[in-house]
């Protein structure tokens, strides 16, 4: 990578740095928090069920989003 390409990359990208402990409420479902990450992007709510249950068969895990 280019140094030019680089700093175009940094512009666009930042670094989140989060406490695993608070950064998911344990009163909400996991796949509810994954779905609004999509949802925030402007993804439709099929293609959100469509992601979900592709992630879900993936991953192994049971989810269940009501939006």
């Amino acid at each position: 990578m280019s140094s030019a390409d680089a700093h175009s990359y940094c512009k666009r990208v930042q670094m989140v740095f989060q406490d695993p402990f608070r950064s998911f409420n344990p009163r909400r479902r996991v796949g509810r928090t994954l779905a609004e990450g999509l949802m925030n992007f402007g993804v439709i709510a099929s293609e959100v069920h469509a992601r979900m249950l592709k992630m879900r068969l993936a991953t192994n895990l049971r989810y269940r989003v009501r939006l």
